[in-house]
């Protein structure tokens, strides 16, 4: 099969979205290819870290964050305003966490003016499926990858479209489909690790009486670990421990 492409991108979520940009600011052809055919708006992070932001800053990116922060954070305040003053205050006092655990030796931040950002993943993709429709890239929705056969010279891409079964020839493939990654899977490559031990749930919910609520945050219960962020609906999660 000819070439059409010298990368596929397999998952158009912020590492597909931000691997073909920096692929194509180094003028490489990409084509990106995403099973669903909208953007998840599914709640994966509320924030990203001070490194994953400058960098998005140096692409040109420090407006636009600027600009989802200043949305969350209005509706963050909002939300407080209409929860109360106690719990304006006690939710202030977080400054954040890793997995879910508070930050311990909060004094040993050497560099305080670096931050994470409060930018949802929803927003995040956002904007950088606009930068990405401003270089110029292709990203095809609702073509779900169902295999892909390496040849001598390249790599053939079987998918599923919404006009029937085809095939996409390239030079590389990159699977950024996820944790559960198919092109992983099916590539062998090793996926060490452990069973997992909590059960997650999410929902987004407009919630009438948020004054009834526990602080914004990560609050441990009786059953496990139940948050909720205003990112700019409330987003509920709730995590359980698994039965044995």
């Amino acid at each position: 099969m000819e070439k059409q492409v010298d990368v596929v991108v397999v998952g158009a979520g912020p590492v597909g979205l931000l691997t073909a940009i920096e692929l194509t600011l180094s003028g490489v052809r990409v084509l990106v290819l995403e099973r669903l055919a909208s953007a998840s708006m599914a709640m994966k992070a509320m924030s990203h870290g001070p490194l994953g932001s400058e960098a998005l800053q140096r692409r040109g990116m420090a407006a636009a964050i600027a600009a989802a922060e200043a949305q969350s954070l209005a509706a963050m305040k909002q939300f407080a305003e209409q929860a109360g003053a106690e719990l304006r205050g006690r939710s202030s006092k977080f400054s954040g966490h890793f997995a879910g655990l508070p930050l311990i030796r909060k004094d040993a931040q050497k560099e305080p003016e670096r931050r994470a950002h409060a930018v949802d993943q929803p927003s995040l993709e956002a904007m950088l499926a606009d930068r990405a429709r401003a270089l110029g890239i292709e990203v095809r929705r609702a073509f779900d990858v169902t295999g892909f056969v390496q040849q001598a010279d390249g790599i053939d891409v079987e998918l599923r479209a919404p006009t029937g079964a085809g095939q996409i020839g390239c030079s590389y493939l990159v699977g950024c489909d996820g944790g559960r990654s198919l092109i992983r899977k099916m590539a062998g490559f090793e996926f060490p690790g452990t069973a997992p031990s909590l059960t997650f749930y999410q929902a987004v919910a407009e919630i009438d009486h948020p004054e009834r609520l526990l602080p914004i945050g990560w609050n441990r219960t009786s059953g496990g670990v139940f948050s909720y962020w205003p990112f700019p609906r409330s987003t509920v999660h709730a995590r359980l421990q698994r039965s044995a």
